[in-house]
């Protein structure tokens, strides 16, 4: 049994209810995505998918292709705005597309195309239309799509990026509007927070002592800096969970010798599935996001996609934060927090150790279950927003 394997099961031994689901799965605890779903790209799919129900519609009969958006995985970004977009659009015809550069499908095709209806339905299409009114992309994805089809692209009208995550190689590749990085985050995806929703709503369910730190391992993410600073005594009753591939070992080397000195109680599993990522940070009390920017190149970060999905899960979160420093824009701080999350969201200074434990300090005195988890904007309301938006322009 290697550390992953090691790691889950004591996950399952000390939380009975998630046992229940996961015993004797360990297959499943660590199936990658694009062994899941890698069927999505060749057959017409029926998706399994509860969106909530707005009054928001828009008649529009155009075109939109969204770019480079992955058949692969349920979260905004991926499968579910394109998929929620066709249900309250009617009129429009919707086609997404993603860029297989890394062979995660096959080795005999880098863009795969589909069709997307009805709010549940993807068909793999053999060819772009020759033209679309409106094009949704993200990161760099729309010099891939020029690259590919560069006729297609010239022919086609507005071209927005939706999230360039304030990052210059992302920036200024033919795109009408950018999304500020304050202007887009990615609430957690339907599939998630329903399953999330469902946990909760079993008989005797609670929240257990874990504080998950969600990420791969690179000093970037800021999980060694957490730990260096964090006074072990706050968290003597818990359990931290790092989850997360290993990009740099010798950072990963730091982190078990700091756990060990501190006498942390710290597990560390590499990938595992969305399906127990979300069972296992809806039984986490908090979550710990503490990430650096890579200067000058991205000055300030956008809110991550594990922000939102740990707060679907209604697992409090503690974010560090630098501020004041040169290349941070507008906000004066590493990390951007909607609004609408602040009050499930601690933020403290990362660079300072007092700062850090006083918000640990306080955060552990919150009742996270008696919080107003019900007022987080839901992904269909974000995706109304986004869509309303990117019409306008």
């Amino acid at each position: 049994m290697n550390n992953s394997e090691k790691t889950i099961d004591f996950l399952l031994q000390n939380i009975e209810p998630l046992n229940q689901v996961w015993n004797n799965k360990i297959e499943k605890v660590f199936l990658p995505l694009q062994k899941e779903y890698r069927h999505h790209a060749f057959n017409d799919i029926i998706h399994d998918i509860k969106f909530k129900d707005y009054e928001y519609r828009n008649d529009s009969n155009i075109s939109i292709l969204f770019s480079h958006f992955s058949p692969m995985k349920y979260e905004l970004e991926a499968l579910e705005m394109p998929l929620y977009i066709s249900k309250i659009m009617k009129n429009a015809n919707i086609d997404m597309c993603y860029f297989d550069s890394r062979n995660r499908i096959s080795n005999n095709k880098k863009c795969y195309i589909f069709n997307v209806k009805n709010g549940n339905l993807t068909s793999p299409k053999n060819n772009f239309n020759k033209k679309y009114d409106l094009i949704i992309s993200k990161s760099d994805s729309l010099k891939k799509l020029r690259a590919f089809d560069a006729k297609l692209f010239k022919e086609s009208g507005k071209k927005i990026n939706i999230n360039d995550m304030n990052y210059t190689p992302c920036k200024n590749h033919g795109e009408d509007y950018a999304f500020k990085f304050y202007e887009f985050y990615t609430s957690g995806g339907r599939k998630f927070t329903n399953q999330s929703n469902d946990t909760r709503k079993k008989q005797n369910y609670k929240s257990y002592n874990i504080i998950s730190i969600v990420g791969t391992i690179v000093w970037w993410k800021g999980q060694l800096e957490w730990l260096e600073k964090v006074d072990p005594e706050l968290i003597k009753d818990y359990i931290i969970v790092l989850y997360g591939n290993i990009d740099d070992y010798s950072y990963y080397n730091k982190i078990i010798q700091v756990a060990n000195k501190k006498k942390i109680n710290l597990l560390h599993t590499t990938y595992v599935n969305p399906k127990f990522l979300c069972d296992i940070l809806t039984y986490s009390k908090f979550t710990v996001m503490n990430p650096y920017v890579d200067l000058p190149h991205q000055p300030t970060l956008g809110t991550s996609r594990c922000f939102g999905e740990s707060l679907s899960c209604n697992s409090y979160c503690l974010l560090g934060q630098t501020y004041n420093k040169p290349y941070i824009e507008k906000i004066g701080k590493t990390s951007f927090v909607p609004e609408n999350w602040l009050q499930f969201t601690k933020e403290y200074d990362q660079n300072s150790s007092t700062s850090l434990n006083l918000a640990l300090e306080n955060a552990l005195k919150i009742n996270v279950n008696k919080m107003p988890w019900k007022n987080l904007i839901s992904i269909e309301e974000n995706c109304n927003n986004i869509i309303e938006k990117c019409l306008n322009i």
